[in-house]
């Protein structure tokens, strides 16, 4: 699990299931619409977050070595 997440109940119940990595997204009213939906851009920002704490936390400092 992440170091910099505190493990919620979601999140270790998602590691006794063989979830490796775990982070905190931070989300705006921005990011959904006025029925509570998520948006797609917001949705892509996540993935874009989640891809960059993932490299960080698992290739630092040798992430450079796989591209």
């Amino acid at each position: 699990m992440d170091d910099g997440c505190e493990a919620s109940a979601g999140a270790r119940v998602l590691a006794r299931d063989g979830y490796r990595f775990f982070t905190t997204l931070t989300s705006t009213a921005d990011d959904f619409d006025q029925q509570g939906h998520l948006n797609n851009v917001a949705a892509v920002r996540y993935f874009q977050d989640l891809r960059i704490g993932y490299v960080m936390a698992r290739l630092t400092p040798r992430w450079t070595g796989h591209l």
